[in-house]
């Protein structure tokens, strides 16, 4: 059911960034500026690890999902500090569309935290160790992931 209910909520925010797109976004945010290409792909490999993970009952694989939001996180922190800048520099009228895209790249960040929980989810499943609030996650690379 705890599962489900992250499934869900993805969905939710999945939607909510798709409405933006649809109904406010007039501007093209296709450049690397706001790291979104990166933060959407790497939670597109944290939704893909779970999935994988559950299926095939690996508490490992889902181990590395906690240190892929990491990498989210880093790009989000480093994403909101640009957009901070940007909209400083902009005149109210144009600061709307950055405003909304803020909150597009925090619908991406909470998504990432929502893989987390499956993640942790999945090894109390299997192993039945509680992972939240752990200091001593294991270190994980891209470069790992793509060995396998």
């Amino acid at each position: 059911l705890k599962m489900n209910s992250n499934l869900e909520r993805i969905a939710d925010l999945a939607e909510g960034l798709a409405n933006y797109v649809v109904n406010y976004q007039t501007t093209a945010y296709g450049n690397e500026k706001y790291h979104i290409s990166d933060m959407i792909n790497a939670v597109l490999r944290m939704l893909e690890l779970a999935y994988q993970a559950y299926l095939s009952d690996n508490s490992s694989l889902a181990m590395k999902l906690l240190v892929m939001d990491k990498e989210v996180d880093s790009k989000y922190n480093e994403a909101m500090e640009t957009l901070a800048k940007d909209i400083a520099n902009k005149p109210a009228e144009e600061c709307r569309e950055l405003v909304f895209l803020a909150n597009s790249l925090r619908r991406i960040e909470r998504m990432g935290d929502r893989c987390t929980n499956l993640a942790e989810n999945i090894i109390f499943h299997l192993d039945a160790k509680q992972m939240k609030h752990l200091d001593n996650i294991p270190t994980y690379s891209k470069d790992e992931e793509e060995k396998k």
